[in-house]
């Protein structure tokens, strides 16, 4: 778990890898971007940091994080509903 932009190993990510597994089958949200087809998933754990796990249109992780406060990270827009969706 490196920074992209330094390429140094970034200690925090590197400390919540063993919990990716956990905040993808535990998850309180779960988002898609339509568009994309890339999902991201939120848990929040015991401590009260929260964790997120970004898995691309293949089911493969392409990220993951933790934070506290926000979700520092693009957001998917929401799609309007079809009229096949209203039922």
């Amino acid at each position: 778990m490196t920074d992209r932009d330094t390429g140094q190993v970034d200690a925090n990510k590197l400390m919540w890898l063993p919990s990716v597994a956990m905040t993808l089958e535990g998850a309180a949200v779960r988002l898609v971007d339509t568009r994309s087809g890339y999902r991201i998933f939120v848990r929040a754990y015991q401590s009260g940091q929260k964790h997120m796990v970004v898995v691309n249109p293949d089911g493969v992780v392409d990220s993951q994080k933790p934070f506290f406060r926000r979700l520092d990270y693009p957001v998917p827009d929401w799609v309007t509903p079809t009229t096949s969706d209203e039922n």
